[in-house]
């Protein structure tokens, strides 16, 4: 978080059912809000049918634990924008 680094929140492991939350967890999830660490989402897709997974339920979490902005890859690197405008 320090040197500006992405971390991501990564929903394929539910669609898989692999587990039955995100990774990271919610209490990694506050630690990193607590740093100011910027964050995105990722569903791991490799399908059609999972390309969405889990996006709104990962931006509740975010909200939830106190995010304002979320990380989004445009035209070749990260930028901020805020979290209300993705549900």
């Amino acid at each position: 978080a320090r040197v500006g680094g992405v971390f991501e929140i990564n929903t394929g492991g539910v669609y898989k059912s692999y587990r039955d939350f995100f990774y990271p967890k919610r209490f990694l999830l506050e630690y990193l809000c607590e740093l100011g660490a910027h964050v995105c989402i990722d569903t791991d897709s490799h399908a059609v049918e999972s390309i969405s997974f889990g996006m709104s339920r990962a931006i509740s979490e975010m909200k939830a634990v106190g995010f304002r902005s979320v990380a989004i890859y445009e035209n070749g690197g990260f930028v901020e924008k805020d979290i209300n405008l993705y549900e």
